[in-house]
């Protein structure tokens, strides 16, 4: 029962800060970790001592792990605890060159987006889904919110749209797309969101809600 939970432990998919914080008020310690099928698991962790809400932990620098950040803003792990390579395939040479993008701040690892979940726009420019996402769902009126590429019929041109999930059935259209607009008005133009719709929970893609 939830009275008894005091510690969890998540990995996998991005934690909204929100969930974070409302944890904190139940009592309730969220500890996000970091860590690849490639690599010896975990590389970095939040904990009881050492935690900064929005990143997935403090990088656990030690002679077999160390993190850094390329110039394409690629996470980059180095060390033994990186596997010998893959069955077969390439080998890793102690180093892994991950998919996923972020920044590191004070030891401390964030992660903004992945390389394969890049949204092109027409005028090239890369947007990451994410981040927008982020910026919506940091309105306690939005719960969720799913941000991806479509065709929009009156232009006939790629736009970016968002699939959105309400905190509550007493927030109208109206103020879903007064928060759309602040969201917008936050953002450069290519990476700004055209149309949205909103739906149920389980009309998002599996694995987003967090």
């Amino acid at each position: 029962t939830l009275p008894s939970v005091r510690t969890i432990v998540a990995g996998g998919s991005p934690l909204q800060d929100k969930v974070d914080k409302k944890a904190q008020k139940l009592g309730i310690g969220i500890y996000c970790g970091y860590g690849l099928t490639e690599c010896a698991s975990v590389a970095c962790c939040n904990s009881r001592q050492h935690k900064r809400v929005g990143s997935v932990g403090k990088i656990i620098d030690t002679p077999y792990c160390s993190i850094e950040v390329n110039e394409d803003s690629r996470v980059v792990i180095h060390g033994t605890i990186v596997a010998k390579g893959y069955l077969g395939g390439r080998r890793f040479n102690n180093t892994f060159v991950t998919n996923d993008i972020g920044y590191i701040n004070c030891g401390y690892l964030y992660l903004a987006g992945r390389v394969d979940g890049m949204i092109s726009t027409e005028n090239g420019t890369k947007v990451l889904p994410e981040l927008v996402e982020k910026r919506l769902c940091s309105y306690p009126e939005i719960e969720d919110a799913y941000v991806y590429q479509t065709l929009d019929s009156k232009t006939n041109r790629y736009v970016l749209a968002a699939k959105i999930v309400l905190s509550s059935d007493t927030v109208v259209e109206a103020q879903t797309r007064h928060l759309v607009s602040l969201v917008n008005a936050r953002l450069p133009a290519d990476e700004r969101i055209v149309r949205f719709d909103v739906v149920a929970p389980s009309d998002l893609p599996s694995g987003l809600l967090g």
